[in-house]
C-alpha cells in the first residue's frame, strides 16, 4: 500500500506568522491554490480513501484537492495538529521580543520541548499511532491531510525515526509525499514532490 501525505495549504495562521495548533483558521486564497497544485500531483493516483485532522486548513485542501473525484473523506480527530498550550495564538515576533534568541533554541529541540497548558511531541505521537495502525490494516493507498505537527509523528512513527530526527523534515504546502508499506519494507519513496 501506499500512503500519499499532504500539509494543508497556507492558512491564515501561517500568513499571520503565530504559533496555532489548534485554532480553526481558514486557508489563504494562496492556499486554496496550494490544495489545487496537490489535487493537480495526484491527478494519475488513483486513491481509494483520504483521511483528514477536523480543522478547517486541512478538511478544505482535501475537498479541494479531491474535487470532482469519488474517494471518501474521512475526519480523523487523532490527525489535529499539536495543541501549542499558552503560545496559541501568539505571533512568533511577540515571543521573540519575550523570549530573545531563546525561542531559536525552543524550536531547534521542539521533539523534546513541553509547551505550558500544550502536548509535547511524544503526545502527538501518540495519538496517531493508533489511526496510521488502523489504515494501514485495511491496506488501501489512502491520502493523509493534516499539519506539520502531526505528519511529523506520522513519520516517526511509519519509518522508526528518532524524535530528534523529525525536525529535520519541513512538510511544504503544495506538496506530497509517499511511504509505501509492504508485507517487508516500509519505505519513503519521495518527500515534498
Amino acid at each position: 500500500m501506499k500512503l500519499y501525505l499532504a500539509r494543508h495549504g497556507e492558512s491564515e495562521g501561517n500568513l499571520r506568522d503565530i504559533f496555532y495548533g489548534h485554532l480553526d483558521l481558514p486557508l489563504t486564497e494562496k492556499g486554496k491554490q496550494d490544495a489545487k497544485i496537490v489535487g493537480e500531483k495526484l491527478s494519475d493516483i488513483e486513491i481509494a480513501h483520504c483521511y483528514t485532522s477536523p480543522l478547517c486548513r486541512a478538511s478544505e485542501t482535501a475537498e479541494i484537492a479531491l474535487a470532482g473525484r469519488d474517494v471518501p473523506i474521512t475526519v480523523c480527530d487523532d490527525f489535529i495538529e499539536q495543541h501549542m498550550g499558552e503560545y496559541e495564538g501568539i505571533p512568533f515576533e511577540a515571543l521573540y521580543a519575550k523570549m530573545g534568541d531563546e525561542i531559536f533554541e525552543m524550536l531547534r529541540k521542539w521533539p523534546d520541548v513541553i509547551l505550558p497548558g500544550g502536548e509535547t511531541f511524544f503526545d502527538v505521537k501518540c495519538r496517531v499511532e493508533n489511526s496510521i495502525g488502523e489504515i494501514v490494516k485495511k491496506g488501501e493507498d489512502s491520502l493523509i491531510v493534516a499539519h506539520f505537527g502531526s505528519l511529523s509523528a506520522i513519520f516517526s512513527c511509519l519509518l522508526a525515526l528518532p524524535n530528534a530526527v523529525t525536525g529535520v523534515f519541513s512538510f511544504d504546502h503544495g506538496c506530497i509525499s509517499c511511504i509505501e508499506i509492504d508485507e517487508k519494507w516500509t519505505r519513503l519513496l519521495f518527500f515534498n514532490r
